[in-house]
Order: C-alpha cells, then structure tokens, then sequence
C-alpha cells in the first residue's frame, strides 16, 4: 500500500478537506475523497485491476494518485462542490480520470 495525499483547502470560506489513498492489491482501487465540515461529500474511486500484477505497478498507482488528487483540488477551487452544483456534477466528475490513458502515457515514458 502506498502512502496517499491529504490538503485542506479553502474555497469561499469554506474548508476542504480532499484525502486521497491506495487501498491495496487486494482491493485496487484509487480513492479520493472530500470533507467540508467533518462530513464526506463525495467518493472517487479509480480502479487499477488491468495493472496489478505489471512489473511497475507502485509507479502506476503513484501516477493515478497523483492525477486524481490534484484533479479533485482543482475541481474544488473551481468551485464544482458549492451545494447548489454538486449533485448535477457528480456523475462528470466521475468520469474524469481515465485510467487506461494514465497507463498507457505512463508506460509510453520508458
């Protein structure tokens, strides 16, 4: 398991909180979540199944955390977690890290 990400940001006056941490072989996903006041307010979970078994699975699972979590803190300072955006944003941000293209640049730097 690899260590993951943790920043506090501030958004309108409102504090962030986004955590974003491996959950391991077993469970290979990518999670990243946000808090403001205590409570989650949203998951986003990468799955990384294609690559468990590679050769360099650490550094593509490095790769993906580094992505999401600095996607989930831009999509915060731009403001896609105001309670009157979040749930008709949700479902897009979703799908906004796509795996297999982290992977494939990722492999193609060798």
């Amino acid at each position: 398991m690899i260590t993951g990400f943790n920043d506090d940001l501030e958004y309108n006056g409102i504090i962030y909180h986004i955590q974003t941490e491996d959950r391991g072989t077993n469970s290979p996903f990518v999670e990243t979540r946000v808090y403001r006041g205590g409570a989650n307010i949203y998951l986003q979970k990468t799955p990384y199944t294609k690559v468990r078994k590679h050769a360099k699975v650490e550094d593509i699972i490095k790769e993906i955390m580094t992505i999401q979590h600095l996607q989930i803190k831009e999509d915060v300072l731009a403001g896609k977690f105001d309670d009157h955006k979040l749930d008709t944003l949700v479902d897009d941000l979703r799908n906004d890290v796509n795996t297999d293209k982290i992977i494939v640049t990722f492999l193609s730097k060798d």
